[in-house]
């Protein structure tokens, strides 16, 4: 059975509406004598001004209609506000306008919560939302055809409004048919994911993460890090929702396979444990694939770059220099990879390789493989990392991606490059003597004359923002950029240079040394110092006018790359055309 949604037999307040709000947009508001709401859910509704927008994306709380009676704060947010220790850090849409989620801050620990606000269901309510889930369940499963063309979110509601019209006391368009409505979606339809649905919409989330029963279910936010949300399951529920995951995915969990790791119909990766081998009970984790990544601009504009080191590395990846993205847990490997794949050129075969799809490249001449589990545990049908990479340089590519390097496919990874395919790639180590010392031993093994063939390698770190104080935010810096330039054949070691290096006393990243590659360039007869200049101007350029949505940043640097010329002088003028760029 579904997730049930929260109910209450009184009155709350997402039913509150001021005399001033006028006419609402959407059927059914309750007139003045049915509202009912608390003095404190009715403040913290009134006090959302229309003109402002909450701090995270322009999301707002300014529509009649979510005012009225879809979505203020329940009782219990409004209960929790009133309490002088918690005070809101902020508010915004996950599904407008049914759900939202709401930051809340301890004063007296600094400790965060994340909140998932959704309109309350009455006695009444939850009565019909029980009457139509026994109906549509069986119409959704055995009756609607199982055909891509169907659009069963269109389905569902037409259904549900069939049977409502059959009952008495309830019309079509009353408002609490929509609150029902939404939660029908949210748990019997197969795209959506019952209780942690609008977790999975929150673009800032990139990890859920549910322990076990009777513990609060934690995420992971770009903006505040690991926060408990106010989603705990029961036993029973958290059982069902992970078989229903399975069975969705076509795998089998059971209790002679307990644990199981796939990909989600959105890209996203689950990773489920029964309680046969988690003492706290069944688990779960989500790691979420991102619509819109990281672009070079956005990591700039967070610190986590300065503009010198992204035009450095632009150069750098234009000219075929492989690199190797390093850092801990959190550091922000995958996201400064995905970001860089906006400098390969246009027109340049890549091929990407990954566990789980996170990688969004803009290239038309792209392949993506990813690897795959045995079907129903059998090992012959697993398809691993050193396979796909295997499969991968039989296509002939000119740039190889690949997610992450852990074990023996490092060493045709480093082959790849040692034979001219370009190549990037994140590995697990806080530095370059640890990264080194990952490479040359068990179980990646590769040879030392091999990974003098990196051209790069990025060092990334995470640590609080202010660099000390206990419960900050934290963020991410690039700490180091290193140059490998070769293999000193009297002493065995790899030469490299550190030429850009973070300093935190200041929190500055600055050059240290020159490049040893833009002198090799240099040598070649061209001229790496305006190539780099240019870049840089254009960078610079998108970070001051805070052009950071994915399409225009992959839009310039690609046109960048097709015509330096017409780019350069739109830069000059102080404005992008990107109609035009377009066209490029």
């Amino acid at each position: 059975m579904p997730d049930q949604p929260d109910t209450t037999a009184s009155g709350s307040a997402e039913q509150a509406a001021t005399a001033e709000d006028g006419p609402t947009e959407g059927p059914g508001v309750p007139d003045s004598e049915t509202q009912s709401h608390s003095a404190e859910g009715e403040a913290l509704v009134d006090d959302v001004d229309p003109d402002e927008s909450v701090p995270l994306e322009g999301h707002d709380l300014t529509t009649t209609r979510s005012r009225s009676y879809l979505l203020a704060f329940r009782e219990e947010e409004a209960e929790t506000l009133s309490e002088d220790q918690y005070s809101l850090e902020t508010r915004y849409w996950l599904n407008r306008p049914f759900a939202y989620a709401a930051i809340f801050r301890d004063e007296t620990t600094n400790e965060l919560t994340y909140r998932v606000v959704e309109p309350d269901l009455d006695e009444h309510e939850a009565k019909l939302y029980q009457d139509l889930e026994n109906q549509l369940t069986d119409r959704l499963l055995y009756q609607v055809p199982a055909d891509e063309d169907i659009d069963r979110a269109a389905t569902l509601e037409a259904q549900a409004r069939e049977v409502v019209q059959g009952l008495a006391g309830f019309s079509v368009a009353d408002p609490s048919f929509e609150k029902v409505l939404y939660y029908l979606h949210r748990n019997l339809l197969a795209s959506r994911y019952g209780r942690i649905d609008p977790l999975m919409q929150d673009p800032h989330i990139e990890e859920i993460s549910a322990d076990g029963p009777g513990v609060c279910v934690y995420i992971y936010h770009r903006e505040y890090e690991n926060l408990a949300t106010n989603i705990v399951y029961e036993e029973d529920e958290l059982d069902r929702f992970i078989h229903q995951i399975a069975q969705r995915a076509g795998n089998d969990i059971s209790t002679a396979h307990p644990t199981e790791g796939m990909s989600l119909p959105d890209g996203s990766r689950v990773q489920l444990s029964l309680d046969d081998i988690s003492p706290r009970g069944a688990n779960y984790t989500v790691r979420k694939h991102a619509e819109d990544p990281f672009t070079p601009v956005e990591l700039i504009d967070l610190g986590t770059f300065s503009v010198d080191q992204m035009a450095h590395l632009w150069l750098l990846i234009e000219n075929g220099y492989s690199g190797l993205i390093t850092g801990g847990t959190g550091s922000g490997k995958t996201a400064t990879l995905n970001a860089l794949t906006m400098f390969i050129p246009p027109g340049e075969k890549v091929v990407s390789l990954e566990d789980t799809r996170e990688l969004q490249i803009p290239q038309d001449n792209l392949v993506s493989l990813l690897t795959r589990e045995g079907y129903a545990h059998e090992a012959e049908a697993e398809i691993g990392m050193y396979d796909l990479l295997e499969n991968a340089l039989r296509k002939r590519p000119e740039y190889l991606i690949v997610g992450e390097v852990r074990g023996e496919e490092a060493r045709d990874m480093f082959q790849a490059m040692n034979t001219g395919h370009t190549t990037f790639s994140t590995v697990h180590a806080d530095s370059l003597e640890s990264a080194f010392s990952r490479l040359l031993n068990e179980p990646m093994a590769v040879e030392r004359p091999l990974v003098s063939e990196l051209g790069f390698l990025a060092v990334q770190t995470k640590l609080n923002a202010d660099g000390s104080d206990e419960g900050a935010r934290r963020t991410r810096r690039n700490q180091s950029i290193y140059e490998i330039k070769r293999l000193d054949p009297d002493t065995n070691s790899i030469n490299h240079r550190r030429v850009y290096e973070w300093d935190e006393a200041s929190d500055t990243i600055n050059q240290v040394a020159d490049s040893y590659h833009r002198d090799s360039l240099r040598e070649q007869g061209r001229d790496p110092d305006e190539s780099f200049e240019a870049r840089r101007r254009l960078l610079s350029h998108l970070v001051d006018e805070g052009i950071t949505e994915y399409e225009h940043v992959a839009t310039a640097i690609r046109s960048f790359m097709r015509a330096p010329g017409v780019v350069s002088k739109q830069v000059e003028r102080g404005e992008l055309d990107f109609d035009a760029l377009e066209d490029l």
